[in-house]
């Protein structure tokens, strides 16, 4: 299982925001800690997937012929 470090902190609106080191882009939040963190699975697999999708696209495949 890999894990990744998230980041919770109070926000200025009586939230809780998520970021983290580990993921560049991931910022997301909740109504309360465990809703932060339910957000922050799904904002997590879906930066994976987009960039699991854009690498595959921006990759080229070299045929050797012989």
């Amino acid at each position: 299982m890999i894990r990744y470090r998230l980041e919770l902190s109070p926000d200025d609106n009586d939230t809780v925001l998520v970021t983290s080191s580990d993921l560049p882009g991931l910022v997301t939040y909740g109504e309360d800690r465990a809703s932060a963190l339910e957000n922050a699975v799904d904002a997590a697999e879906t930066l994976l997937a987009r960039k699991v999708v854009l690498d595959y696209e921006t990759t080229s495949l070299v045929v050797a012929e012989a």
